[in-house]
């Protein structure tokens, strides 16, 4: 994956979904991103405090990011 560019928060149209679908979650370097991110696994119980600044990456069965969303 290419540099993620920083910002104040989560911006989805900043992002590249190139740059994040297909891969694995530990593939990306999460530290590298500057704003909190949460990866949501199938199935997973998830709390519905929205976040603005937040990055979600929601994975499929085999632990691959298919979706992102800010939130």
């Amino acid at each position: 994956p290419g540099p993620i560019v920083p910002g104040p928060g989560c911006d989805q149209a900043a992002l590249d979904p190139a740059q994040i679908i297909g891969w694995r979650p530990e593939e990306l370097g999460l530290e590298r991103f500057p704003f909190p991110v949460r990866v949501i696994a199938p199935g997973s119980a998830v709390a519905l405090d929205y976040s603005a600044a937040r990055l979600n990456l929601e994975t499929d069965a085999g632990g691959r990011i298919g979706r992102f969303h800010c939130g």
